[in-house]
């Protein structure tokens, strides 16, 4: 795959603690089936533009931390949500500071995962906001997450490309899917489909209790430092595009299905512990209602660049709306 050019050669490296970054300043080639980019990195191993590790007088810094979503190599640079959400707010009139989103966004992991990024590399920035961007898959991330370090037998090597290859990463996953679900329906249902049933098995039910344990840690992790903590749960395009919705049926086998399960779930959570949370889903259900548009590519299911500008819309109205930025 990566020969034919669906991914570049050696795209990932180690950074601090072992934590997986974009190999740093480097211009990336990335295609899929349905899009191509040039992918620039910056001197930290993220999808974004420079930024000065000392905050600058009178700027207002946001971290936002997050997976494939955020680290958005589909997306042109200053097209990202990240970028968008940057531009509008420092389109306010009047605005009290200068404004900086800064995205740590890498692929394939949950919010164990979001937090040592923000211990290892967001909090070296001394952002004022962090905002952690929650995937749907997350909370599968984080049920695993234990055991996904190599044993201390393994060769460096053995580790090296345990680390770095997409393939067996999947295939590890998929494997502790199969041994640590007893419980998982008879046919089969895939992981999409049981987070949106209206009741869970203990695997799902254990693995809301872990998400509201790391989410209440990555709350006081962050306002250790003195800085704001907010949650923002991102979209599926099936659960926004009826179109979609229509072909992810066929997968649930007749079940019954909740769309906003999850929401309520983190809701709940935000509520409890006292955390600004935005979610996304409806709000994009009820724009597409009135826009034809579509958010995420077809071949990757990614946002594309429209579902990037409507979670920079949705971002700032809240932002704005919550006085969570300083003005």
């Amino acid at each position: 795959m990566r020969r034919l050019g669906y991914a570049a050669s050696d795209i990932y490296t180690q950074g601090h603690a072992g934590l997986l970054i974009l190999n740093p300043n480097k211009n990336i080639h990335i295609r899929g089936g349905c899009f191509q980019n040039n992918v620039k990195t910056n001197s930290y191993g993220f999808h974004s533009r420079e930024y000065s590790l000392e905050k600058p007088e009178g700027v207002f810094r946001v971290a936002l931390i997050g997976d494939s979503y955020i680290e958005a190599m589909q997306i042109k640079q200053d097209k990202t949500v990240a970028s968008l959400l940057e531009q509008k707010l420092n389109s306010l009139n009047p605005r009290s500071y200068r404004y900086e989103v800064i995205p740590f966004g890498i692929s394939s992991h949950g919010t164990y995962k979001s937090i040592l990024y923000f211990e290892k590399y967001a909090i070296e920035f001394s952002p004022d906001l962090v905002i952690a961007a929650f995937s749907l898959n997350d909370a599968q991330d984080d049920a695993f997450e234990p055991s996904v370090t190599p044993s201390p037998g393994i060769s460096k090597s053995v580790k090296k490309i345990l680390r770095k290859s997409v393939l067996i990463t999947t295939l590890r996953k998929s494997y502790l899917t199969a041994i640590s679900n007893p419980e998982k329906n008879s046919d089969k249902l895939s992981a999409e489909v049981e987070i949106l049933l209206p009741e869970y098995n203990d695997f799902w039910r254990n693995a809301w209790i872990r998400e509201e344990k790391l989410l209440k840690n990555f709350k006081d992790e962050v306002t250790k430092n003195n800085s704001n903590f907010m949650l923002v749960s991102l979209t599926d395009g099936y659960r926004v595009h009826k179109e979609l919705l229509e072909k992810f049926k066929d997968t649930t086998q007749g079940n019954s299905i909740d769309l906003d399960k999850p929401e309520k779930i983190l809701s709940l959570i935000a509520r409890e512990n006292s955390f600004p949370y935005l979610a996304l889903t409806q709000l994009f259900r009820e724009r597409a209602q009135k826009e034809d548009e579509m958010t995420v590519w077809s071949c990757d299911g990614h946002w594309n660049e429209e579902g990037h500008k409507w979670a920079s819309d949705a971002l700032f109205d809240y932002l704005v709306s919550q006085k969570l930025i300083g003005n």
